[in-house]
């Protein structure tokens, strides 16, 4: 959900950044994203998110986009 989910985020975006991101096995039957969700994911990032796709790339994605110009992440 991006920034949405912080009702006071600053406009131009946070000054760091910091997660951690789950390592999901995406060939493993226990950790793999569901058919729903890797079309949601899909219809958000387009073709930077496909098949075998890290979880830990899309957090990036995140957190790049959360980050303000200059921003640490």
């Amino acid at each position: 959900d991006g920034a949405a989910v912080w009702p006071d985020a600053p406009p131009a975006g946070f000054a760091a950044v910091i997660g951690n991101p789950p390592f999901l096995n995406q060939l493993g039957s226990s950790t793999s994203r569901t058919a729903e969700d890797a079309t949601r994911l899909r219809e958000r990032w387009g073709p930077a998110v496909f098949r075998y796709t890290d979880t830990a790339a899309i957090f990036l994605l995140v957190a790049t986009e959360l980050a303000a110009p200059g921003g640490v992440v």
